[in-house]
């Protein structure tokens, strides 16, 4: 909706009692970022896919890659003590792992 639908709903409910129409319009801005939102999360979820398949069809990815990126939605911000406590690994291993490119 444009600025100007809002500041007409703003009119209506000040100058006459209109709730129907502010609510109305705002119920509507819900409904738009709400279906935003969806998009947004679904692209979001198909690029972590495709990342997914790309590291585990890569030749020497390690073997940990998989069960690590299946967490990175729930973890988006990942450090290597994470990745420990994650994978149940001991600190010196995943330290080295990481040094190794994927690809």
């Amino acid at each position: 909706m444009l600025p100007v639908e809002f500041y007409l709903c703003r009119a209506a409910l000040r100058t006459a009692g209109d709730w129907e129409v502010s609510t109305c319009y705002f119920l509507a801005a819900v409904s738009t970022i709400g279906s935003e939102d969806v998009s947004t999360v679904s692209d979001l979820l198909d690029l972590v896919r495709r990342d997914r398949e790309q590291v585990l069809a890569t030749l020497g990815s390690a073997v940990m890659a998989g069960p690590l990126l299946e967490r990175l939605p729930e973890h988006s911000v990942l450090t290597i003590a994470t990745a420990v406590r994650l994978l149940d690994l001991i600190g010196l291993t995943t330290a080295k792992v990481s040094l190794k490119p994927a690809f």
